[in-house]
């Protein structure tokens, strides 16, 4: 018996891929990790389509095609960056009688 000794990553050279990337509040920085890992080994998806933070990477990769400017965007945020207020403060904030 004769078993094929190609990996996945030559089955991804082979033909043109879709890249499917999921949700997560910080999974972009998962995300961005797989695409760069594939950048790497010269694997490059001809289509990129995802679901919040997936569909941010795959529209940024999309549209630059360009992983170092990315890696420095997302290298560079820090927890000011990351808007989470408390129900309270939304009340507060927003809604005009400061009532919820």
């Amino acid at each position: 018996m004769t078993y094929s000794t190609s990996t996945l990553g030559d089955w991804l050279a082979d033909v043109p891929f879709t890249l499917a990337l999921s949700s997560g509040f910080f999974g972009f920085f998962a995300h961005f990790g797989v695409v760069k890992a594939l950048h790497e080994q010269g694997l490059k998806p001809a289509r990129y389509c995802g679901s919040s933070a997936g569909a941010l990477v795959g529209a940024c990769m999309a549209a630059s095609g360009d992983c170092s400017a990315l890696e420095q965007r997302l290298l560079s945020l820090g927890k000011a960056d990351f808007w989470d207020p408390s129900p309270a403060w939304v009340c507060w904030r927003v809604m005009p009688s400061g009532k919820c």
